[in-house]
């Protein structure tokens, strides 16, 4: 704790980490990637709050997203957007199994329109939460995994660097590579 600044011990992290969880998603994971591998957060409560926080906000876009795109019908190029967003869900949708929740999240950029899509196939309130909890539990481990990976890698590389803002380069080149890897993902399945 002591090469972190000093703010970062005054904020209750574990709370924090689940709300940023919730609101913000991946950013916050690799911020907690950082402070797991500096020592400031155990792995277990990382990969626990990270997935709870991602589960709430599942929740709550199962939820409430049916009711925005009702809302946001209203607007014709949010309706076209929405039209188009759901035609390229119906070619991966498996019928009534919904076992893309268990590799959606692998996917950046997808997580909200497959959630509304699902909600609005009206999938059953539980089998959403065991494929979600599933699929969030995988994307959480493998992320969370190789971020700690890179994070130690690059302090095994840099034996002189100690200091976090050197940790902040491998969840960012992580953050990066994931991002470039997904956006080729979807536009090879949506875009084909």
């Amino acid at each position: 704790m002591e090469q972190l600044p000093h703010w970062v011990s005054s904020v209750p992290v574990l709370p924090a980490i689940f709300v940023g969880t919730f609101f913000f998603g991946e950013t916050v994971v690799l911020a907690g990637i950082v402070l797991a591998a500096a020592g400031a957060v155990p792995v277990p409560a990382l990969l626990g709050l990270t997935m709870l926080g991602t589960l709430a906000s599942d929740l709550v876009w199962f939820f409430f997203g049916q009711r925005l795109v009702h809302f946001a019908r209203r607007w014709r190029t949010l309706q076209t957007r929405y039209e188009r967003a759901m035609e390229a869900m119906e070619r991966v949708d498996d019928g009534k199994k919904f076992y893309y929740l268990l590799f959606y999240k692998f996917v950046y950029g997808i997580r909200i329109v497959t959630i509304v899509f699902t909600s609005l196939r009206r999938i059953p309130l539980r089998r959403f939460l065991v494929l979600d909890a599933i699929g969030t539990a995988a994307y959480m481990s493998i992320l969370i995994g190789v971020g700690l990976l890179l994070c130690q890698g690059a302090t095994e590389l840099a034996p002189a660097v100690h200091t976090l803002r050197y940790l902040l380069a491998a969840p960012v080149l992580l953050f990066i590579l994931m991002r470039m890897g997904t956006q080729w993902l979807r536009k090879r399945l949506f875009d084909a």
